[in-house]
């Protein structure tokens, strides 16, 4: 079997389709049950040697090297032009073709949702679709993009793989998909989120002003679809006791659309504290996890919600959302609360900083909930979709 993957989105800084794209050629890699692996970025082929070296290479918030963090703010300015998203999107599908054309006997994975036209049997993972049920949460580009776009590549995939059954179902029920089509491939945790402890995250801690197990977490990308207004409306309301012992800690880098989670972070007084982080490395990540009261992410819709996983392995009591995919990912092993209600995220937030034993009964069954995902399974359950598709085509 020869397999060609997407790797576009492991451009940084990383989001989570990039983690999932990163973590699923390095498992299919460790399987070692397929002939040749390659990657496409930036419409060129990688080889697999390439491919080996680039994912043996620690990523930075903006990549390998010191040196891009100013390419990648060129980027960013670039990316705010009027029409440049779909621009760029047109000359990646059509340079990706380019590089295909002339390809036979593999197959193409798109883990990024819109894989360009080509002759290949191709299957992509469509992570969530949120711009259409949260259209006002996106640049009205990407939003404008995704709806002309995404209907041509569901219908030419041959297979479609989703992270959650929620997302199959909305497949199913909003564009008539045969369910047969579709694959439901949960992701899986890094083996570091079980392995953490608190002993070596005093220098993370001590850089924030952390105390252990005297903080709220809250990790995602500053926008709203993460629901950061509310987060920050509960913490508020929290008794004065509370917002004196514990800070809320944001980690996560810059987002759009942010103007109104920095007007509100600006109306909140003594007591009480707000920390925010920015984008941090992974060692860091894992340190703040390890030692925080309790995770929080009440985001307003997900198509999987990998950072759940995460705060469960790490062993953080999680508060999470009962909508979309995040009571599938979370199962009995976390609090679920209304994404919409400031009271229930309240209420949620200071159960769990009062009873200690709920906070460890939370933790110990996040613990166990998480081992039972690992990307080796994940690997094995895409290989066995490249199986298929190549047995009928």
């Amino acid at each position: 079997m020869r397999l060609i993957l997407g790797l576009d989105a492991l451009r940084p800084p990383l989001t989570g389709i990039g983690q999932y794209t990163r973590q699923l050629a390095s498992a299919l890699l460790d399987l070692g049950e397929i002939e040749h692996i390659e990657g496409l970025m930036g419409g060129r082929i990688v080889t697999q040697a390439q491919l080996n070296e680039f994912l043996r290479t620690p990523l930075s918030p903006y990549g390998t090297k010191t040196k891009n963090v100013w390419t990648s703010v060129l980027a960013s300015r670039l990316r705010a032009v009027p029409g440049a998203y779909g621009l760029r999107q047109r000359l990646r599908q059509y340079q990706t073709g380019q590089s295909l054309r002339g390809v036979h006997g593999a197959i193409y994975h798109e883990p990024n949702a819109i894989a360009c036209t080509t002759a290949l049997p191709s299957i992509i993972t469509l992570h969530d679709l949120s711009h259409l049920h949260y259209p006002q949460l996106h640049p009205n580009e990407r939003v404008a993009y995704l709806r002309r776009q995404l209907p041509h590549s569901l219908l030419n995939a041959r297979h479609i793989i989703v992270d959650a059954q929620s997302t199959r179902q909305e497949l199913i029920d909003i564009f008539d998909l045969p369910g047969e089509q579709i694959s439901v491939i949960p992701l899986g945790v890094d083996p570091s989120f079980h392995t953490v402890n608190t002993g070596p995250t005093s220098s993370t801690l001590e850089r924030f002003e952390l105390r252990p197990k005297h903080y709220l977490l809250s990790v995602g990308t500053l926008e709203p679809r993460k629901n950061i207004e509310r987060t920050l409306q509960a913490y508020t309301a929290l008794p004065e006791y509370l917002r004196k012992d514990f800070p809320l800690v944001l980690s996560g880098g810059k987002g759009w659309k942010d103007a109104a989670i920095h007007a509100r972070l600006k109306q909140i007084k003594p007591p009480g504290r707000v920390i925010l982080t920015g984008y941090v490395d992974h060692h860091d990540l894992l340190a703040l996890y390890a030692a925080c009261t309790a995770f929080v992410y009440p985001s307003l819709y997900e198509g999987f919600g990998l950072p759940i996983l995460e705060g469960m392995a790490a062993g953080a009591p999680v508060i999470t959302s009962n909508v979309s995919a995040m009571p599938e990912v979370a199962g009995d092993a976390a609090l679920l609360i209304d994404p919409n209600s400031v009271d229930e995220l309240a209420a949620a937030m200071q159960h769990v900083l009062e009873d200690q034993h709920l906070a460890a009964d939370l933790s110990k069954r996040g613990q166990a909930r998480a081992r039972d995902f690992t990307w080796a399974r994940t690997a094995a359950q895409t290989l066995d979709v490249y199986r298929r598709v190549l047995a009928e085509f």
